[in-house]
């Protein structure tokens, strides 16, 4: 599940090494469902999106694994 302190630790990482830039077309209501998720949280809403894509994609390589 995705905290504050996992989410805060995720963006420190990222900000030792540069990400590659990445441009994605969503539909817009999945962008203002994310941006409401990330104010509830009090997350910024790009770092909530890139937090809940790594969360899918390490769930789903685990899953793969077993």
């Amino acid at each position: 599940m995705l905290t504050k302190e996992k989410l805060a630790e995720r963006i420190a990482a990222s900000m030792k090494t540069p990400a590659p830039v990445v441009s994605l077309r969503i539909p817009r209501e999945d962008l203002d469902l994310a941006r409401k998720q990330a104010g509830e949280k009090g997350l910024p809403y790009q770092a909530y999106i890139k937090s809940l894509l790594h969360e899918t994609l390490a769930a789903r390589e685990k899953r793969r694994a077993v």
